[in-house]
């Protein structure tokens, strides 16, 4: 693999996110690569998509939006000036966001965080960073919970 230009790293904002965070950004740093935090609002976000546009709930997609983007601009304040780092939100199905952004970008390293879920919780919640490992045309680092 030649040295990546471009690194995206999806986050869903969980601890071991937050601390391969820490990892990958150290990781640009020593290859001068730009980092892509992505952040996927997932299409189960919206309960009731018809609903809402409804009284009850008619900017539901517009705040979650507003609130994703300050938690990716948090983020994007604990990457030290010296890394390019970019933000981007999307919407859909996690692994297809992932793969498709990192394709639109041009990353040449998807790095990822696994929650390390076992057994009947990783069989029904399934797994988004084994899915982008398996469908990714590009190369896939991960990073174990318990590990990073």
């Amino acid at each position: 693999m030649a040295k990546p230009s471009t690194i995206l790293f999806p986050t869903d904002f969980s601890t071991p996110a937050a601390n391969a965070l820490v990892r990958v950004v150290d990781f640009a740093r020593r290859l001068g690569a730009r980092l892509v935090l992505l952040h996927v609002i997932p299409q189960s976000a919206y309960p009731l998509q018809g609903l809402a546009s409804s009284a009850g709930m008619p900017n539901l997609r517009a705040e979650l939006k507003r609130v994703v983007d300050q938690d990716l601009a948090a983020l994007r304040a604990k990457v030290p000036a010296d890394v390019a780092c970019d933000q981007q939100v999307r919407e859909g199905i996690p692994h297809e966001q992932v793969i498709a952004c990192a394709q639109e970008i041009g990353a040449e390293l998807i790095a990822i965080a696994t929650q390390g879920h076992t057994g009947l919780k990783h069989m029904l919640l399934g797994s988004t960073a084994e899915r982008v490992v398996r469908l990714s045309p590009i190369p896939v680092l991960t990073f174990r919970a318990a590990l990073a």
